[in-house]
């Protein structure tokens, strides 16, 4: 079993046209990639802006095409997914090969996943109101729900992922409260898809202290799905 992650694939709503977000290409091209690469008993994780419709019934279409592709695919709500209010709903039209992620953990053969989509850590040079920082707190109080549920079900040589929408970081290099919870939580590898402010310098992968991070953004290209284990 190998572990793949993707990040902003931007699927349309209904109806299915033949060009999705910032992807070069269509949705067929899409599939013969994806299913060249990944095998049926891998994983894919997918974070940031899966499907570009604004109601659940109208993002079916792409949740059924997801379903169609190999692999086993756990899915993050991210801030622009507008169509996921709840997991409840969403599970009741998911095909059995996807996993919606939020707030809590997933152990698959030896690898415990765990998300929250998180908040863009708060910049020095910009303005900061107590709204943002009250939403800050909330994005961190659910990372840490969702590492909980992970440390309970993780068992000894268990690999743990842990997905997030922003980077981890305002600059890669850093530390703050995000990292900190990863080392606390001893965290293998973390998976981000979305770049802000100072964060469009950092680099697509990079360890530190034992963790190893990854960038999964598709910049326009689904060659670079990124193979994390």
């Amino acid at each position: 079993m190998k572990v793949y992650a993707i990040s902003g694939l931007h699927l349309p709503g209904k109806p299915m046209n033949k060009i999705y977000g910032n992807v070069t290409g269509n949705l067929e091209e899409l599939k013969e990639k994806w299913n060249e690469t990944v095998n049926e008993d891998d994983i894919v994780l997918i974070n940031v802006n899966i499907c570009s419709t604004k109601y659940l019934k109208d993002a079916k279409p792409a949740l059924d095409y997801l379903g169609e592709l190999k692999g086993k695919k756990i899915i993050l709500r991210s801030n622009q997914d507008y169509w996921w209010q709840n997991s409840s709903n969403i599970n009741d039209i998911l095909t059995k090969n996807i996993i919606a992620l939020q707030n809590e953990s997933i152990r698959i053969d030896g690898v415990v996943i765990c998300g929250s989509r998180g908040l863009t850590l708060p910049e020095p040079s910009a303005e900061t109101t107590e709204e943002i920082i009250e939403l800050y707190r909330r994005e961190i109080r659910r990372l840490v729900m969702s590492l909980k549920s992970a440390k309970e079900k993780r068992k000894d040589g268990d690999v743990l992922i842990a997905m997030t929408l922003y980077a981890p970081t305002e600059t890669i290099i850093t530390d703050n409260i995000l990292k900190s919870l990863f080392k606390k939580y001893n965290v293998t590898k973390v998976v981000y898809g979305k770049l802000l402010g100072q964060n469009i310098q950092s680099p697509f992968y990079l360890r530190l202290n034992d963790i190893e991070y990854f960038y999964t953004g598709c910049a326009g290209d689904i060659k670079t799905v990124v193979r994390i284990l």
